[in-house]
């Protein structure tokens, strides 16, 4: 399959997204 620049872009801009609140929450979960 072939992906344009643009959509694995925007797939690393969510999978980040998506680390960074999975990050806040584990931090959360430290923290309580």
């Amino acid at each position: 399959m072939y992906y344009t620049p643009s959509y694995r872009n925007d797939l690393l801009i969510c999978f980040s997204e998506i680390l960074s609140t999975a990050y806040k929450d584990i931090k959360l979960i430290y923290f309580l």
